[in-house]
């Protein structure tokens, strides 16, 4: 799989991961939540990551609940992920939580 990933190219791993956003039908009433963080100065985000197009394609999807993150001044590499790893932490235990006490 990894090798098929590979020979596809940024584009196409965009457009299979919004292929997949755009037809998603979440079965239960409450939607996909999924956390999406962004440094504003990732040298992949323009020709690689491609994160807008993702965001716009969650977007379109009500069964979808996206909370996107853009940071100014960040990349990706190791100063972004531990300044901002408490607060993913944080959102996984939250919806943790939201998930437990709508099951009570």
């Amino acid at each position: 799989f990894s090798n098929y990933l590979a020979r596809i190219g940024p584009a196409g791993r965009i457009g299979i991961a919004r292929s997949w956003l755009k037809t998603f039908k979440r079965d239960s009433g409450s939607p996909l939540n999924i956390l999406v963080c962004q440094g504003s100065v990732d040298k992949f985000l323009e020709k690689e990551l491609l994160t807008q197009n993702f965001v716009d394609a969650a977007k379109d999807n009500a069964g979808i609940k996206l909370d996107y993150r853009f940071r100014e001044g960040y990349d990706h590499f190791y100063p972004y992920i531990a300044t901002f790893l408490e607060e993913h932490f944080d959102y996984i235990c939250l919806l943790h939580l939201l998930n437990h006490v709508q099951d009570q």
